[in-house]
């Protein structure tokens, strides 16, 4: 999961319930970038968990893409999170 860069562009045609696991496992490595997470999410996304994501505001303006979106978690598990705003 370390290369996933090498391989966005196979991932953004990749089905809905695919691509959940995908994100499931990549947010839980902290693997989800401002660089990566237009290519994995999708409008059925229902849950989101970025709290070892690296991630700015940015990336979160790709959220709203999202419209079935019922749980996002930006607590930061390390440290705090200055990338992301409240504006």
């Amino acid at each position: 999961m370390k290369n996933i860069s090498r391989y966005l562009t196979d991932i953004k045609p990749l089905p809905p319930n695919i691509k959940d696991r995908l994100i499931k496992i990549m947010s839980m490595q902290g693997r989800i970038t401002d660089s990566n997470i237009s290519e994995i999410l999708h409008p059925e996304v229902q849950t989101l968990d970025l709290r070892s994501c690296d991630i700015s505001d940015a990336a979160l303006l790709h959220l709203s893409n999202c419209r079935k979106l019922k749980k996002l978690n930006l607590n930061a598990s390390k440290g705090n999170r200055v990338s992301v705003t409240s504006e």
